[in-house]
């Protein structure tokens, strides 16, 4: 690498074609079939900051920038190639790096990029230079480099949100409301949404440009069974902790990130922490305060320690009031993962780490038409939660996955033989039942069968009458 020498704006167009044609066939496809490249050379001559690899009297590696968007001080790269024969020296990290240095000398506070979602090496390459995945637009990613962000930020709040018009801005004034000893982020993806939502985050994101980062789907991607968290939130969440909460739910407590980040502090082993919550149908018009107790724990004055093996029985950790250490997302490798949701992520949080539950309400959580537990949601949730936990299961095969697959499988059973008046067991439901039976490992087990076999208003009925 000694032998390479770089420079600023040094090569001249014929230089730079000369680069192009030689790298052409490293791009997919090559550059060539769909450039002009005596053109496109004499466009990033004329108009992009050039930052260049030489070896001798040639170009070995070029990134080509566009800075001159003084209004918004935005930048964008529209090459970065290296010559196959000099790839793998560091050559290509370096240019990264000395763009990123002239793009902060003129002070501004972004660079974007497109890169192609299959170029693995590329996207690794930029996120060891700080940009971050910010959207996907057919078969691109858009990355970006927020040069000027506070590096100091402790917390970073992670909000997804598709179509939430009467609700966001709720959420977003309760993440504005927290008071705090430390800087923290809003990072708030829009799924796309067409109902306003954006809007509502672009007013805030106007009015507290520092603090709340979004990003504007142009295409939705959670109907194309992407993980959004770990694709687009996670790698750019600049905080030691994670706090997450959906656009239709909100928080309730001015001190919530402070409680829960002074004991993730203090207690260094614990990875999670979560606390109880009000449950709002709007349907019903009915709320509820949900604080979760069981008996037997390690507890102290503000709540309990919990494993997985309490969350068998009782899912503990409700999204909306959930705050993470988040250099545990980097033990696990969520592109194993198809069904890349919350469940995978609490899971592993939980499994090698302490958990700990505040016994305190921190905030609402809303069942409304339009949300994931709406009736028209209901069968949808059925079938994703088997999926999950059938993958969670032949992934890590232990007693927690095991329960909440077998479980999952008997509440699809029983949705599909009660959701009508007559009873229709054709072979694919038979087979859900046949396959959870050879899960049993426990006496106590049977329980879930017989509860498959009843009709969910007469198991409610008799919950009604034990409690009374």
């Amino acid at each position: 690498m000694s032998s390479f020498e770089y420079k600023i704006n040094k090569a001249s167009i014929r230089d730079i074609e000369m680069h192009l044609n030689k790298c052409s066939r490293i791009f997919s496809p090559p550059l060539d079939t769909y450039v002009d490249i005596h053109k496109y050379a004499k466009k990033i001559r004329l108009n992009s900051v050039t930052v260049e690899a030489w070896l001798e009297n040639e170009v070995i590696g070029l990134i080509g920038c566009y800075l001159n968007n003084k209004e918004i001080l935005s930048g964008y790269i529209t090459n970065l190639s290296v010559r196959q024969d000099y790839q793998n020296n560091g050559i290509a990290l370096k240019l990264v790096e000395l763009t990123i240095k002239e793009a902060l000398k003129l002070k501004f506070k972004t660079i974007t990029l497109e890169v192609d979602v299959e170029n693995s090496k590329v996207i690794e390459i930029y996120k060891r230079s700080g940009f971050v995945l910010s959207s996907r637009v057919g078969s691109k990613y858009i990355m970006i480099n927020r040069l000027l962000e506070n590096k100091d930020v402790l917390v970073s709040i992670c909000c997804i949100t598709y179509n939430h018009v009467s609700y966001i801005s709720e959420a977003i004034e309760g993440f504005l409301m927290q008071k705090t000893t430390f800087p923290y982020e809003i990072l708030i993806h829009d799924d796309a949404s067409f109902d306003g939502t954006a809007e509502i985050i672009r007013g805030y994101e106007n009015r507290f440009p520092n603090i709340i980062k979004p990003i504007y789907q142009k295409e939705n991607q959670y109907s194309q069974e992407r993980g959004i968290s770990v694709t687009y939130q996670f790698p750019r969440a600049r905080g030691k902790y994670i706090a997450l909460c959906e656009g239709d739910d909100y928080w309730t407590d001015p001190y919530k990130l402070q409680k829960q980040v002074d004991f993730l502090e203090n207690n260094p082993e614990y990875s999670l922490c979560v606390s109880g919550y009000t449950e709002y149908n709007l349907i019903s018009d009915q709320k509820r305060v949900i604080i979760s107790k069981i008996k037997g724990l390690e507890k102290n004055p503000h709540g309990f320690t919990f494993s997985l093996n309490e969350m068998k029985s009782s899912w503990l950790t409700k999204t909306l009031t959930s705050v993470f250490r988040s250099e545990v997302l980097g033990e696990v490798d969520f592109s194993n993962y198809k069904f890349s949701r919350d469940n995978h992520l609490f899971y592993h949080l939980v499994k090698e780490h302490k958990a700990f539950y505040y016994t305190e309400n921190f905030a609402v959580y809303r069942i409304h038409n339009k949300g994931i537990h709406s009736s028209n949601f209901g069968i949808n949730n059925m079938i994703m939660a088997y999926s999950i936990y059938k993958e969670l299961y032949e992934r890590n095969y232990d007693d927690f996955t095991r329960v909440n697959y077998m479980n999952s499988m008997l509440i699809l059973f029983n949705h599909r033989i009660f959701v009508t008046s007559k009873i229709n067991i054709d072979k694919s439901t038979f087979q859900l039942f046949k396959e959870s039976i050879f899960l049993i490992r426990k006496l106590n087990e049977i329980l879930y069968f017989i509860k498959a076999l009843l009709p969910r208003w007469l198991i409610e009925k008799v919950k009604r009458n034990f409690l009374k």
